[in-house]
């Protein structure tokens, strides 16, 4: 059995979705002789993203599978070998209004990468089948950020940053007054 079929088997039925929040797992076959490619492209990646232009994604990651981990408690006793390498995408987003879907964009700004898995089409919707034909349930899936966009958070960690440098500076401040004025002039440009 394929590892497509026996992932999709296990995970039958389990949920992508945590309250506003999304999980993307896409796992595709890699074509014969082109890991080695793909691995140049990923590593490439690591320096100009493709996905950093995808508002809606708090986390996205690409990785080479190559083989089965078996040296974990009551593994197998005859591990399963894969039949090819495999790459796994996965992702946390939060879905933008009005912006089509996520696999329409991955598939125009990964092609580079999918480029090199077996099947992915030239061009086309094509792409974006394919992409969802190779889509996975989660079976346990977190959210740390269930209702906030990648653009509230960013905004809520500078300004958890401003507020922390604020105490900082100002920590051997003792007259009241004088921290409450350097306070609402400094959290005024927080907001």
């Amino acid at each position: 059995m394929k590892l497509l079929d026996t992932l999709r088997q296990l995970t039958r039925g389990a949920g992508n979705q945590r309250w506003g929040a999304h999980s993307l797992l896409i796992l595709a076959p890699i074509g014969d002789g082109a890991r080695e490619d793909l691995l140049g492209e990923l590593a490439r990646c690591e320096h100009d993203s493709p996905l950093a232009g995808l508002a809606e994604v708090h986390f996205a990651r690409w990785v080479v599978i190559d083989q089965l981990k078996t040296g974990f408690a009551d593994a197998p006793k005859r591990p399963s070998r894969l039949d090819r390498p495999y790459l796994l995408f996965s992702a946390d987003y939060t879905p933008a209004p009005g912006d089509g879907t996520l696999l329409e964009r991955l598939a125009e700004v990964g092609a580079a990468v999918w480029n090199h898995c077996d099947g992915f089409p030239p061009d086309g919707p094509a792409r974006v089948d394919y992409l969802a034909a190779h889509r996975c349930d989660t079976t346990l899936y977190y959210a740390g950020y269930p209702d906030a966009t990648p653009a509230r958070v960013k905004t809520a960690v500078a300004r958890r940053d401003a507020l922390t440098r604020f105490v900082l500076d100002h920590r051997d401040e003792r007259d009241a007054a004088t921290l409450q004025r350097a306070y609402l002039k400094e959290a005024a440009r927080w907001f």
